[in-house]
Parts: structure tokens; C-alpha cells; sequence
């Protein structure tokens, strides 16, 4: 790694902070790009999310979370490297296509990777290891392979030296899967969040308490232990919306469920992280949305988050919160509105 790979004020990677813009209304979006956010998200909440899902229905759904995470890791590496520039990496730098996108993903915490042999329109291979969520990994290479030989792509998986080896090829696309899976953009809301910022490399200095570790791929939040992944909410909000579909208000109860539970177990709540300010920084630092109104009482908690998503995650996070203040469980009424304005009412069991 570079000396200068990493701020030696904040810590955070330049890289990082140069392709990310933290915008003052709750979002983190893709530097020139604000239709493509990112969301940084506990890896624990991401798996739980998805296996507690497959295990109450009793099917396996990792086909639809892998192809969702293609969709969005496509339109992602495109925008990264459009145009001309993506012409040249096709002609003259295939393999350092590959080996920049792995860059990009040990910044994300998606693990480590290392490139292990290309043939350009017949295969890549890949070695992998500390893999932040395997649905998704797969959706990556196969995002990667379609951008970079143009061609569809299927991923075959063994076990190797304590991780994976990752064999991915030309196959065939689901195409109706890939049509019922579809991604939406609303307008982001205006807002008035402020982060003080590091001199030296601009990015919010909150970001102080993660830890990168680029050689291993691990992104921690060192002040709660939990390792971090930085995704599109949209990769995770296009699944659910499928199942909600398909299956009805139930499932969004079960995926709240899962991320309160998540939050009582996780969260420490001193008396400081009780007010709404801490709850303001924490959901804006990680692009989750803009607390614009919170009113807390004995047994109630009301809320209101601009530009809210993954907005049944940002729910069940802030039900947990209630339960953690409250000292006990609670019953949640969302309203979801076509703006990503989320209003919750939780109130007290």
C-alpha cells in the first residue's frame, strides 16, 4: 500500500473519501453522481437480514439478493469508469480492471482479493477470503465480468486456503429475474446536516471512529466492534420490495424485526447517544437519511427521516433505539412517502 494511500490526519482512505460526497441532507452519494447513494451498513445486519428471511420462508433467495447486487455494481463500475476511460481499461489495461475493482471493494469492507489469472471473453479467476456477504460477492463478479468482457456471467465457488476461489465465466442471464428485480431513484430532499471536516483530506471527521484494513478488506467501527460494508441501499431495497410483492406486509414486519433486534444487541446507549443529535450523526455518517423531527416521551417515540433508505432498516433501527431508551419492546406504525420522507410512530408495549 502507498504511504499516501491512507489520510495521516483522519485515517481514512483517499480513495475513498475523493469518490464519496457526504451531502448535507443524509446522504453519501457517488462523487458526481447523486443518483447513485451508498449506505454503510453492519455486515452482521446484511446477512441477518437475508438468512432471517430464507429460514422463515423456507426457500432460498440468494438468487434474487445476488442478482440485485449485480444490477446495482454494474450501473456502480460504470459510472467509475465511463466512457473513454472505460474503452481504454477494455483495450490496453483488462487486468488492471479487474485488480482496480478489487481496490474498490477492500475500501468498502467487502474482504480481500486478489486477481489470479484472466483470458479476455473466456474467464477470470479470483482468490478471496474475510467475504463480507457471499450473495453479493457473487453479484460483484458477476457485475465485473459483464462490464468488463461484455458478456453474461455465472460464478463457480471452491473452497481454498481459507477462503475461495472464484471462477467466473460466460452463462446465461436470468432475464426475467433481472426484469422483476428494478432499481428506482427519488430525489433526494434538501437538508442542513454539517460534519467538521479534515483539513487534509475533506472527509467528515467523524469517520475517525472506523478502521480500515485494506490489506485484509475489513472496515470496523471501533467504538461498537462491528464490521461495516459499504453498499447501495437500492441493492438492498430492490430485494425487499420484491418479496414485499410477492408476499405482503408480513415480510416487511419480519425485516423491521430483524434490524430492531439487531440494534438491542448491538447498540450501548450512554446518555449522550439518547438525544437526537447522536441519532442525527449516526444516520447522516452512514447516508441512511435526515432526522428532521424526533420527539421523545415516557413511552413514545415519533420521528421523521428525510430521504430514509434502506427505509424498512432505518425503521427497525430506530425501533430498536426506542426499545434501548425505553427499557422494553415496542409496537412501530411507518408511513413511507413517495418523496423518502419516513414518519414512525413507536410507541411503548
Amino acid at each position: 500500500m502507498k504511504k499516501d494511500a491512507v489520510c495521516g490526519r483522519c485515517g481514512v482512505p483517499r480513495d475513498f473519501s475523493n469518490n464519496q460526497t457526504w451531502g448535507d441532507n443524509g446522504t453519501i452519494t457517488q462523487a458526481g453522481n447523486e443518483r447513485f447513494r451508498v449506505v454503510i451498513l453492519d455486515v452482521d445486519l446484511v446477512s441477518g437480514i437475508f438468512s432471517g428471511i430464507q429460514e422463515m420462508l423456507g426457500i432460498p433467495i440468494d438468487h434474487i439478493t445476488t442478482e440485485a447486487k449485480r444490477k446495482g455494481t454494474v450501473e456502480y463500475i460504470l459510472q467509475l469508469f465511463s466512457g473513454f476511460k472505460l474503452s481504454l481499461l477494455r483495450a490496453f489495461a483488462h487486468r488492471q480492471a479487474y485488480e482496480r475493482l478489487t481496490i474498490v471493494g477492500a475500501q468498502f469492507g467487502y474482504g480481500h482479493f486478489e486477481v489470479r489469472d484472466v483470458k479476455r471473453k473466456e474467464y477470470a479467476v479470483a482468490y478471496g477470503r474475510n467475504i463480507y456477504y457471499m450473495p453479493f460477492m457473487v453479484g460483484d463478479l458477476q457485475a465485473t465480468f459483464n462490464v468488463v468482457e461484455g458478456l453474461s456471467a455465472q460464478v463457480g465457488l471452491e473452497e481454498k486456503d481459507g477462503g475461495y476461489l472464484f471462477n467466473v465465466h460466460p452463462g446465461e442471464e436470468d432475464f426475467e429475474l433481472a426484469s422483476r428485480i428494478q432499481r428506482s431513484f427519488i430525489p433526494s430532499r434538501p437538508g442542513d446536516v454539517r460534519f467538521e471536516l479534515c483539513e487534509a483530506c475533506g472527509a467528515p471527521l467523524v469517520l475517525e471512529g472506523l478502521a480500515w484494513d485494506l490489506h485484509e478488506g475489513i472496515l470496523t467501527d471501533t467504538a461498537r466492534g462491528q464490521r461495516l460494508c459499504v453498499i447501495d441501499p437500492e441493492q438492498v431495497d430492490s430485494v425487499l420490495r420484491e418479496l414485499e410483492t410477492e408476499l405482503g406486509e408480513d415480510i416487511s414486519r419480519a425485516i423491521i424485526d430483524v434490524a430492531r433486534r439487531h440494534t438491542v444487541a448491538t447498540f450501548e446507549l450512554d446518555e449522550s447517544s439518547r438525544e437526537d443529535a447522536y441519532i442525527s450523526r449516526f444516520l447522516s455518517l452512514r447516508g441512511l437519511g435526515n432526522l428532521v423531527r424526533y420527539d421523545c416521551g415516557t413511552h413514545y417515540l415519533q420521528a421523521v427521516i428525510d430521504n430514509a433508505s434502506p427505509p424498512l432498516l432505518v425503521t427497525g433501527m430506530l425501533q430498536g433505539i426506542c426499545d434501548l431508551i425505553k427499557g422494553g419492546s415496542s409496537e412501530c406504525v411507518f408511513t413511507r412517502s413517495r418523496d423518502g420522507s419516513l414518519q414512525l410512530d413507536i410507541n411503548a408495549a
